[in-house]
């Protein structure tokens, strides 16, 4: 695995499925500038509440996933059927779209991760033991935002003052 940082202002992301898992992803998604469209025959209430998502109301079948794959960059499948999944994941592939699965580790994994400004800390268990990445989000958290909340603009202003600085002396 290699831990990454992705861009995907202005991507298109297609989710297959409707339910708790892909809303927690769906909402991980939300800030981030993408276009989501989200394809299941059903809908949960939460997922229904979700603004700037587009809702297609569909069976998944093989002429539905290749619709709406086109010009996709990245694919979440989480419908909670193993078959389905893989079925989507194989037409996925086949016109080289990453993969977020709900129910196995695939191209794409979703991290548990802090945020502060623009310093992002991931933490990932490789898929292994999502609970553990989150507990220890929750310790660093803790630790973390006693320090950073007060004092990340004031590094983030030293560190310029000192880039600038050394840049006129040159």
């Amino acid at each position: 695995m290699l831990p990454v940082v992705l861009n995907i202002k202005d991507k298109n992301i297609v989710v297959f499925g409707a339910g708790r898992v892909s809303c927690r992803k769906v909402k991980k998604l939300l800030n981030m500038g993408c276009k989501i469209r989200i394809v299941s025959k059903d809908f949960s209430d939460e997922i229904l509440k979700l603004k700037d998502v587009e809702i297609i109301k569909s069976e998944i079948n093989e002429e539905i996933v290749e619709k709406y794959i086109k010009d996709c960059f990245l694919a979440i499948i989480a419908t909670n059927d193993r078959e389905l999944n893989d079925r989507i994941e194989k037409i996925c592939k086949k016109h080289k779209i990453l993969v977020n699965r709900a129910d196995k580790i695939s191209d794409v994994l979703f991290t548990s991760d802090l945020r502060y400004n623009d310093i992002i800390i991931s933490i990932s268990t490789s898929g292994k033991f999502p609970g553990f990445a989150r507990f220890l989000k929750y310790i660093l958290k803790e630790y973390l935002d006693k320090i950073l909340k007060r004092d990340l603009n004031i590094l983030i202003n030293v560190r310029e003052h000192v880039i600038k600085n050394l840049s006129e002396r040159k």
